[in-house]
């Protein structure tokens, strides 16, 4: 058996145990990252930039006066970035969301055939062994107008054992390269070597760290880390060159602390005076700030942005899916094959303990998801969250392919639903799933009218496979629709809206031309009294005749309907006194009726007036107009009293809107 970590190609050059992966350059994940609107008070605070990405923070130094620090570090084992010794919080997920620029290279983890003392190797090496690699990383704090670097320590650990590969650590300080793409950095920037490995015929272990000051130009704010793997000759080696190595001992006791495969320290001083600096130093928020906090679908795992789809010929009703495939090792979404949402299994999950994606070399090879430790548990968990959407499910189904369990083994599928006011404490609740290929089972009757929920996988035992495939058989289950997981959802709104208001919405005339208070053409008239009060307990009363016409009114109000079709007096004398309604409101209420238009709303209280008096003549439409624009002022804070109004005004969609609001617990 041959073990891979996910996406792994770490495998002898001889063996059979080869997972094909790809690079991004030419295999990009369409999944988007998600965040959330940035903070308007954090708008003043100024950043450096990471990889043109992510913002710097600066910090007092804690031994130095008048000296600031930066400090990333990467971690191989929870592959992800830190910065500032901030331990507890994942600054950057994933070695190649924090890269500028990399080159066939993966993340791998070469399992030790004992598993009982677990000497486990987790690094990152060479995808393809007869290529060279590269990885570069940017730190730029020009944004820092009265600081330059002063101090800058790089610690950069490899493994060179006898490979016949050639690993150079550089350095570039180049500032001619802004109007260069990230491919062509490498060629056209000014390096300078900080490291080189000679090895022939021993091991070398390369444990920076090491001073790089000297490199830094006076007063420069920019440089650029590379590390470059490079074939040395044309034998055909054994092992792989790796990069920022971490062997996994079942008596260490792992501590992200001692344990930085890369950890990149700055020092920051004033060019003239620290008066002029005013960082929030407090509150440091890390964002990823080029992703802009556009419209969002849903959210996978709480990270990625989904894509929603409208269904043709259903009206309100919407499809995602997600789906898994473990022989391409890779999640797609709403069927498309030809890119992949996201590469490796365990970048699809929420969470994840003690799995492992394997190749099982037998007659056939056969691609799978097992439980790592034997005779100890193991569990995925996905999230799927529709709020930021603003979706309800209608409908789920599941389908799960090659699912294979031994006699003594257990696996047990589960699903959450999110937490609501409704139903603050939710807990999972076991799937009854057939092990039959290609049954879909139907769990509409359990999130029906939900904003989401999480799937949960169960293992215990050490002969689990999960999404069993044989290779051979299956080379082209892709062309097939053919996945090991499938998730298919079917939405709706959870405001609809069938006359969706847009701001600056052009006037649009009535079937019948008429003009609101044409006193030619009109054929009812409403007398509008408001009283309004004053300083000095004085009263101010205004007042105002509104030239209506009764087939226009009719129309649009079931209210106005019953009256004219009523013998009421106000419908006999073609005249109706009013004089408890806002004349601004009521106007806005003409308005719409008459050209489909509102303008000028946006205060949440003119919204919840008109949504009363569009309640009391009974304007459904603008009702749903109205439900659809408070949905966005509703928060914690006001959250009971809304929807107290919503229960006034029979806003069903507002009230149900209320009911499902997330809470965190």
């Amino acid at each position: 058996m041959c073990r891979m970590y996910p996406s792994s190609s770490y495998y002898h050059l001889n063996s059979k145990c080869k997972i094909l992966s790809h690079n991004s350059k030419i295999d990009p994940e369409s999944a988007i990252l998600y965040d959330s609107p940035i903070n308007n008070n954090d708008n003043n605070n100024i950043y450096g930039l990471f990889n043109d990405k992510y913002p710097l923070h600066i910090i007092p130094h804690p031994k130095k006066e008048n000296v600031f620090m930066n400090r990333i570090s990467y971690d191989v084992m929870s592959d992800a970035y830190y910065e500032n010794g901030i331990f507890n919080k994942k600054y950057i997920e994933f070695w190649d969301q924090g890269a500028l620029y990399y080159e066939n290279l993966i993340h791998a983890t070469h399992y030790s055939d004992d598993r009982t003392y677990l000497r486990d190797t987790t690094a990152l090496i060479l995808e393809n062994s007869k290529l060279s690699a590269s990885i570069i990383y940017k730190f730029d704090y020009s944004s820092y107008e009265t600081l330059s670097i002063t101090r800058l320590n790089l610690k950069l650990n490899c493994y060179d054992n006898n490979t016949g590969y050639h690993l150079i650590i550089s350095i570039s300080t180049d500032h001619n390269s802004d109007n260069k793409s990230s491919s062509s950095l490498s060629n056209n920037l000014k390096w300078n070597i900080i490291k080189e490995t000679y090895i022939k015929n021993t091991n070398e272990r390369t444990n920076l760290p090491k001073n790089l000051t000297h490199f830094i130009i006076k007063n420069n704010k920019i440089f650029y880390i590379k590390a470059e793997i490079i074939k040395k000759h044309h034998k055909n080696y054994q092992r792989n060159l790796q990069l920022f190595p971490y062997i996994k001992n079942h008596f260490d006791e792992f501590s992200i602390k001692k344990n930085f495969g890369l950890d990149v320290i700055v020092e920051l001083s004033s060019l003239s005076s620290l008066s002029s600096l005013s960082y929030n130093f407090d509150n440091l928020k890390y964002k990823n700030y080029m992703i802009k906090s556009e419209s969002c679908d849903g959210l996978f795992n709480d990270k990625y942005k989904f894509n929603v789809l409208p269904i043709e010929k259903m009206k309100n009703i919407y499809n995602h899916r997600i789906s898994y495939n473990v022989i391409t090792n890779a999640y797609y979404e709403n069927g498309k094959t030809d890119i992949k949402y996201l590469k490796r299994w365990d970048r699809g999950t929420f969470t994840n303990k003690n799995i492992y994606y394997s190749l099982e070399n037998s007659t056939n090879i056969e691609k799978y998801l097992g439980v790592d430790k034997k005779n100890q548990s193991a569990h995925i968990t996905w999230k799927f969250d529709y709020r930021p959407g603003n979706f309800y499910i209608n409908s789920l189904k599941l389908l799960l392919k090659f699912h294979y369990s031994s006699n003594r083994s257990k696996i047990q599928w589960l699903i959450k639903l999110l937490p609501t006011r409704k139903n603050p404490i939710s807990e999972f609740k076991p799937i009854n799933f057939p092990l039959q290929e290609n049954n879909i089972l139907d769990l509409t009757e359990i999130v029906k009218d939900e904003y989401g929920f999480i799937l949960k996988v169960k293992m215990i035992g050490g002969k689990n496979h999960l999404f069993r495939q044989d290779v051979n058989k299956n080379e082209k289950s892709l062309l097939n629709d053919n996945f090991d997981m499938d998730v298919e959802v079917k939405l709706r709104p959870n405001i609809i809206c069938d006359e969706f208001f847009k701001k600056n919405f052009i006037y649009s005339m009535n079937e019948k031309n008429f003009l609101l208070n044409d006193k030619n053409t009109s054929d009812f008239i409403i007398k509008l009294k408001e009283e309004l009060s004053t300083t000095n307990n004085y009263k101010n009363i205004l007042e105002k005749n509104f030239y209506l016409h009764s087939k226009i009114l009719i129309s649009k109000s079931d209210y106005f309907k019953a009256l004219f079709n009523s013998q009421m007096i106000e419908s006999k004398n073609r005249f109706l006194n009013l004089n408890d309604l806002s004349l601004n409101i009521f106007e806005k209420l003409l308005l719409y009726i008459y050209y489909d238009n509102i303008d000028n709303l946006n205060d949440i209280n003119d919204w919840i007036d008109l949504l009363y008096i569009s309640s009391r003549f009974l304007i459904p439409k603008l009702v749903q107009i109205c439900e659809f624009s408070i949905r966005n002022y509703v928060n914690i804070d006001n959250l009971e009293e809304i929807n107290l109004i919503a229960k006034e005004c029979n806003a069903i969609q507002l009230v149900k809107y209320c009911e499902m609001y997330e809470i965190n617990v």
